[in-house]
């Protein structure tokens, strides 16, 4: 390979602009429930350089993995690919709580796949003059490092194991399912992959560690005039007087109150 092949390849980038809709979120003050999450912990962790030979091992190896289309595609959508399972268990789908997940982590994603700037497999390939085949995914169109995919699939996994630990084991699996989907599709370097779960992780250990979203429930916006002490009614009639000693949901996120389903009672009103 010449000099000058080996220069454009080591200073290849995946883009030298950024989109206006990935500026909108560069732009960002409020991070929502990752204010105050620490990312410049991950801003001196660089990729190996297009020219390394761990570039070249990474880009044939996922060379080597079989085509999955379907299953790319699939695990391409990462809310569906979660949803899906939780209804074959008759579970709810948090919905507004895993778009503001989404949300809210892409503002810090995007900040660092711009701080890198690393190029896709198949930009390296290309520059390389290798023959390389990539899975045409609709998500692909950010920088390569690191996963947005694995860095999200991670948090929402580790999120959902939270509410429903009986199924923790098969949710992470799809987490992990998510993250080597991209692998299948070649839409990312391993290191991408295995940077991403990491972030993903310190994601999901911020919002364990601030009181901005609730992690021992999956807690909609829906208020409820009862707390712990108060007396409703419940029984068979909805007559008898019932002392609250625990509010929290079942598997199906139902709002139980003393491990009963709420519509199982009957609130007292309160006299003016």
């Amino acid at each position: 390979m010449k000099l000058f092949d080996k220069l454009y390849i080591e200073e290849l980038k995946y883009s030298d602009e950024i989109k206006l809709s990935h500026k909108k979120h560069l732009d960002r003050k409020d991070l929502g429930i990752f204010n105050g999450f620490n990312v410049d912990q991950f801003l001196s962790t660089p990729p190996p350089s297009n020219n390394s030979n761990e570039t070249l091992e990474e880009m044939l190896s996922i060379e080597k993995i079989p085509n999955n289309n379907p299953f790319a595609q699939k695990a391409d959508k990462i809310k569906t690919y979660f949803k899906d399972f939780l209804a074959t268990k008759g579970l709810r789908f948090p919905t507004e709580e895993i778009s503001t997940l989404i949300h809210d982590s892409r503002p810090i994603l995007y900040k660092l796949k711009y701080h890198y700037n690393r190029p896709r497999p198949k930009q390296v390939a290309d520059a390389m003059g290798l023959k390389f085949h990539q899975e045409p995914l609709q998500s692909s169109k950010t920088p390569s490092y690191p996963s947005g995919h694995s860095a999200q699939g991670i948090l929402i996994g580790k999120y959902l194991a939270t509410v429903y630990p009986k199924y923790s084991t098969e949710i992470m699996k799809l987490a992990h399912d998510i993250s080597n989907s991209r692998l299948i599709a070649k839409v990312h370097f391993p290191s991408d992959s295995k940077f991403g779960i990491q972030v993903g992780i310190a994601l999901f250990n911020h919002i364990t560690n601030t009181a901005e979203l609730k992690m021992d429930k999956l807690s909609e916006a829906i208020t409820i005039p009862i707390e712990i002490g108060d007396t409703i009614l419940g029984g068979k009639f909805k007559n008898k007087r019932i002392v609250v000693k625990n509010i929290g949901r079942n598997e199906k996120g139902d709002i139980t109150i003393n491990g009963r389903p709420l519509l199982k009672y009957r609130i007292i009103k309160q006299e003016k």
